[in-house]
């Protein structure tokens, strides 16, 4: 049995304090205590216990008990383990998708959940366009910039 796939939503961004908290790029809930959060490591997906939540952002992992070992994964990416084949992408609002093959790009809105699978909502040319959330079509993502690089299937979009 292979494990399930991992989904990556955000950063981790900064330290809160001097006991190893940290703070998330993206807000989550205090249903998440007592599960995992993986921080990606050398490209592979490592799992930190959630001790507690402060706020929204605000994490306690364990293992993480002070200034260094926070400082070592400050601006690594995080997510969750999910059983979910289909690619969610919540938390990529206000980014910008770029199609490798053309070059053009769309401006994400927001992302819904249809029977068929996620779809971002994008604008392009004041239209909007649906965009399935295929993590397969996915060639990178930049955190900084607020990129999503991906090869569209020719004729999704008539540009």
């Amino acid at each position: 049995m292979t494990p399930y796939p991992i989904y990556y939503v955000g950063k981790i961004v900064s330290m809160h304090g001097y006991k190893g908290h940290i703070v998330l790029s993206q807000s989550i809930d205090d249903e998440y205590i007592g599960e995992y959060l993986f921080v990606q490591i050398d490209k592979k997906g490592v799992p930190f216990f959630i001790e507690e939540i402060k706020g929204d952002t605000i994490v306690k992992l364990r293992y993480v008990e002070n200034e260094i070992d926070a400082k070592k994964i400050i601006g690594l990416e995080y997510g969750f383990e999910t059983e979910e084949e289909q690619f969610v992408a919540t938390s990529y609002a206000d980014f910008v998708l770029i199609d490798s093959n053309t070059g053009n790009s769309l401006q994400i809105e927001d992302m819904e959940e249809y029977p068929q699978g996620a779809m971002w909502i994008c604008t392009y040319a004041n239209e909007e366009v649906l965009i399935p959330a295929v993590e397969d079509w996915i060639e990178d993502i930049n955190w900084d910039t607020k990129t999503i690089k991906l090869a569209l299937p020719e004729g999704l979009v008539e540009w």
